[in-house]
């Protein structure tokens, strides 16, 4: 009798989930810090891939140079200026999506390879284009961007689906915040991670309860990152809640089973 009432006891603690398992970053001695004490940004350079779309800004301070890509590009720059009023000697062209082929085409200045580079290198590759066949002075500049960090966040979180947010460096707990945090019920030590490369996807698990997370590389969201949240084993079995109510009322409802299962059992002897 003693050995059932333990056992139910055992089942009783293993549906609670202890602050422990909530918690973010907590302490490590595995987190490495630089020789001034900081954690540093292990951050992988995005290299673009097929169905990525970049926006090209192409800047002149010469009204000649500037005069030639309206000239090729009205449209583009009439879009601009209804949605927004960019004007002046700037020309943006927005919307380029890489085709099957890794390449994007812009009117004037051809196609450009783009797959597999970073924004870095297509700007490069613009910008040397540009000052070695129409402008010989190096009078132009080129900007290359994404939209932002786009990814993909599905599981125990408050709102799941594809997300964009506008910054260059977004980190877990940025996604996590703007999916309407993780639940109670996620587990947080085995969060999945697809990321995409040119040549295929990879996938790993992390810890988001450890702070030596921010020493990975998985800590810093790339674009069309996959994030998976699973639920933990508490929500598969049954037990567990998803708010405090709900917590104590299966904890009481298996408190009293086990005492009245007890008494029952005591007063047969």
């Amino acid at each position: 009798m003693k050995n059932k009432l333990l056992i139910l006891s055992i089942i009783i603690m293993q549906s609670c989930i202890g602050l422990k398992d909530l918690k973010y970053l907590q302490p490590n001695s595995n987190l490495k810090l630089n020789e001034h004490g900081l954690v540093s940004k292990n951050i992988e350079k995005y290299r673009l891939q097929i169905d990525d779309i970049v926006s090209v800004n192409i800047r002149s301070l010469d009204p000649e140079a500037a005069k030639f890509l309206l000239g090729q590009n009205i449209g583009e720059v009439q879009n601009q200026q209804q949605g927004g009023g960019q004007g002046g000697n700037r020309l943006y062209f927005n919307g380029y999506k890489i085709n099957s082929d890794g390449k994007i085409t812009i009117l004037g200045l051809g196609e450009f390879l783009v797959l597999g580079k970073t924004v870095e290198e297509v700007e490069d590759d613009i910008r040397n284009k540009l000052n070695s066949t129409i402008y010989k002075d190096d009078i132009t500049d080129v900007k290359v961007r994404m939209e932002g960090v786009n990814f993909t966040i599905l599981g125990e979180v408050g709102s799941s689906g594809q997300k964009t947010i506008a910054r260059v460096n977004v980190n877990l707990l940025d996604a996590i915040a703007a999916s309407g945090d993780l639940n109670k019920l996620a587990d947080r030590q085995n969060i999945i991670i697809i990321r995409q490369y040119p040549e295929g996807s990879k996938q790993v698990n992390v810890d988001i309860t450890r702070e030596d997370i921010q020493n990975s590389p998985y800590y810093w969201v790339q674009p069309n990152d996959f994030i998976i949240v699973n639920p933990r084993k508490e929500k598969i079995t049954g037990l567990g809640g998803n708010s405090y109510v709900s917590d104590v009322t299966q904890v009481l409802t298996l408190a009293i089973s086990a005492i009245t299962m007890y008494l029952f059992f005591t007063n047969l002897n």
